[in-house]
């Protein structure tokens, strides 16, 4: 019997890509064309390619960098997250007045749709 832990999965690729977000409380967030800053493209989605990694950063020592993406659904948590009450039931704000440390990375978009090519 094995246990695969895929709800820290992308977060565990994000600190792939990104090795800073080491022992850092970390989510990733689904896109959310619906609320935000009005960036939105055609499809309502941003495309935000793999790399560079920090471009797809929403919000990082409590200050919002992509609000397009704030309100996104919460696909990942860390287990540092976790531990400070985080839940992927979150949205991307709630995370952030839960765990004002925390660091939100939007899933890499292309397309309109998710982009897995990592």
């Amino acid at each position: 019997v094995a246990l695969i832990d895929m709800d820290c999965f992308y977060c565990a690729c994000e600190r792939a890509l990104q090795p800073e977000l080491q022992g850092i409380p970390l989510a990733v967030v689904q896109y959310n064309p619906f609320q935000g800053d009005g960036s939105a493209g055609e499809s309502g989605v941003v495309s935000h390619p793999p790399q560079p990694a920090v471009a797809r950063v929403v919000v990082r020592d409590g200050k919002v960098l992509m609000t397009s993406a704030i309100n996104g659904g919460i696909i990942a948590v860390s287990y540092e997250a976790r531990a400070r009450g985080v839940t992927r039931f979150f949205r991307g704000k709630e995370a952030l007045s839960t765990c004002p440390e925390i660091v939100l990375v939007q899933v890499p978009t292309a397309h309109g749709k998710s982009d897995m090519t990592m």
